[in-house]
């Protein structure tokens, strides 16, 4: 299998699963849209490598073209069974020819440091951003996942290399005024 073969398997995977959404989202357009918010970020903020930050958010994930978009309450329900998944999801991409270290790198792009860190914050708003398009056009059924989305996002208030990027992200999208260092 080429890279090429690989990313292109990224318009097939739908995110959300086992949701009724009014528009269905592609894995292709969520990493767009997180790119557009990673560039809202380095240009209003600044502070990491962008160049770093684009990189992991193309791959982030790329197993998901294997084991598609396994809900989050299923896929993190254990750590024996997430490592499962990830380790049979490298080995069986290292058996069509991709390279082990590129997945690797994928499967821990949000442990990269500064850039990983920008980059689960990243994917964490664009879900919010799509549930609150999903509510603006008459999804009330996603309501509680919004809620559930924003406490994680708040979680990443207390990481003090987050400051800056996360009273950004508070001030422009919930209204909230910005930390004080």
């Amino acid at each position: 299998m080429t890279y090429h073969e690989l990313f292109s398997k990224l318009k097939f995977v739908t995110r959300f699963s086992g949701m009724n959404l009014i528009q269905p989202e592609r894995l292709e357009s969520h990493i767009l849209e997180m790119a557009g918010l990673a560039f809202d970020l380095y240009y209003e903020v600044g502070g990491f490598n962008l160049k770093q930050v684009l990189y992991l958010i193309l791959i982030h994930d790329i197993d998901e073209t294997v084991t598609v978009d396994v809900p989050r309450p299923f896929k993190y329900h254990s750590e024996e069974f997430r490592k499962a998944l990830s380790e049979n999801t490298v080995s069986y991409l290292t058996s069509l020819g991709i390279d082990k270290m590129f997945l690797n790198e994928a499967l821990n792009a949000k442990k990269s440091g500064i850039e990983g860190k920008i980059v689960n914050l990243l994917d964490l708003l664009q879900v919010w951003c799509k549930l609150q398009t999903e509510i603006s056009l008459g999804n009330s059924t996603l309501n509680e996942q919004v809620e559930n989305v924003r406490g994680y996002l708040k979680l990443l208030d207390d990481d003090k290399e987050l400051y800056p990027y996360m009273s950004y992200v508070n001030y422009i999208y919930f209204g909230e005024e910005s930390h004080e260092d």
